[in-house]
């Protein structure tokens, strides 16, 4: 069962554009991950390892702020996860195509997953029902928001004393790398990218924010990094990844006049004509073959809830 808290919000993300846009990889966020995964190596899925080890906890009742397009939840279900579920996200186009994505991939799970509007920095225990969570999430969000720690303090107030908190993040020198991508159609658009869209919470930042801290106890020590290798827009399939790559920075752009987001469509038809795949060929070309290199450097840790007053 999916159930939303909120009224029936406006997306703006084209939501049939993008649910038809390349099948496999719908979402924005989902295409960014599937490509990181597709260019790195080794290749790790880990969301996939933060969703299995809530699982292999045993919690029944999970919070995760910055639920995005689900696809931690949708991990959770697919590592048969059969309790209860609270996704929190800002951005209101996500919540429909999560909507969307969980019945499509789990018609009939025994889960009981709930998504509603949020703002990880501001959320209480009260507004999610007054019960605390066995466990909560944090996966990638922290450069996200401009005040990290109110998420932190956040979750140790939601998460019941003994349970378990889930964070990640990844250094940023990886987005200003990804955002090249969209610098190929920002022009055409009359775009820029979002400047609230990315704060700076790199991967030490987050071990030694974890071992100040008195509200939280590691239980493992940061794991993973990727090494991504080249994306090479020169034959068909290196062309649909790279169009991809642009499609899902599309949420992240704003029009420098109306400060709206670039109309979904219209990017689309930039990057389907002819002159931006030459162009992108020559381009790559200058660049050794290649857009997607370097190290991204992204870490997950599991740490225990230290709070007295949610036993």
């Amino acid at each position: 069962m999916v159930e939303r808290y909120s009224p029936k919000s406006q997306t703006r993300v084209g939501r049939e554009t993008l649910l038809q846009y390349g099948e496999s990889w719908p979402l924005s966020a989902d295409i960014r991950r599937h490509l990181t995964l597709k260019y790195s190596n080794p290749q790790r899925d880990m969301w996939s390892e933060i969703a299995k080890s809530v699982v292999e906890s045993g919690a029944k009742r999970v919070v995760e702020f910055g639920s995005s397009s689900g696809y931690i939840i949708r991990k959770m279900l697919e590592h048969g996860f059969e309790g209860e579920i609270v996704g929190i996200e800002k951005e209101d186009s996500y919540l429909p195509l999560a909507e969307e994505l969980i019945r499509r991939e789990f018609p009939e799970t025994k889960a009981n997953v709930k998504l509603m509007p949020g703002d990880a920095q501001y959320i209480t225990l009260g507004d999610l029902g007054g019960e605390p969570f066995d466990a909560g999430i944090a996966a990638n969000l922290l450069y996200h928001v401009p005040a990290p720690k109110l998420v932190f303090k956040n979750l140790n107030e939601i998460v019941r004393d003994q349970g378990l908190q889930f964070f990640s993040t990844k250094d940023l020198e990886h987005q200003q790398e990804i955002w090249m991508f969209a610098n190929q159609i920002v022009p055409y658009v009359n775009a820029q990218r979002l400047h609230s869209f990315y704060w700076h919470f790199p991967t030490s930042q987050l071990d030694q924010s974890i071992k100040q801290s008195k509200k939280f106890r590691p239980l493992t020590e940061l794991k993973g990094e990727h090494i991504s290798e080249t994306l090479i827009p020169d034959d068909e399939e290196g062309w649909d990844d790279f169009k991809l790559t642009v499609l899902s920075l599309v949420p992240i752009m704003e029009d420098k006049q109306t400060g709206q987001q670039p109309n979904i469509h219209r990017c689309i038809e930039i990057l389907e004509s002819p002159s931006l795949r030459d162009f992108t060929f020559r381009k790559a070309a200058q660049r050794n073959g290649g857009y997607f290199k370097g190290t991204v450097s992204m870490s997950w840790r599991a740490c225990e809830n230290l709070n007295p007053n949610l036993r």
